[in-house]
């Protein structure tokens, strides 16, 4: 089975963050893929295996972000995965 894992970058500000990489890699080192967030900060990745863990590390200019973990289950779709960057500062924060 498959789902996709999507969410939305935005700043500490609320507003989405264009052209934001974001890497998901598998645990196992059987996956590498690279998205870029759209002008209002969304992103999506295509169908992935379930039943894998997957860690996603966006990265932009002037925002620091802590990269998350998340174990894809069966079918069910990840499309709420957002991270807020922090200009510079320490950590950032991953809503779900």
């Amino acid at each position: 089975a498959s789902a996709t894992i999507a969410g939305r970058v935005t700043g500490p500000d609320g507003h989405g963050l264009v052209q934001t990489e974001i890497r998901l890699t598998s645990n196992d080192g059987t996956i590498n893929m690279l998205a870029r967030s759209s002008p209002f900060g969304y992103y999506r990745f295509p169908p992935l295996p379930t039943g894998r863990t997957y860690t996603l590390t966006p990265t932009k200019k002037q925002f620091v972000f802590s990269p998350t973990s998340i174990v894809h289950d069966h079918t069910a779709e990840a499309n709420d995965l957002d991270f807020i960057g922090s200009r510079g500062g320490p950590t950032a924060t991953v809503k779900r």
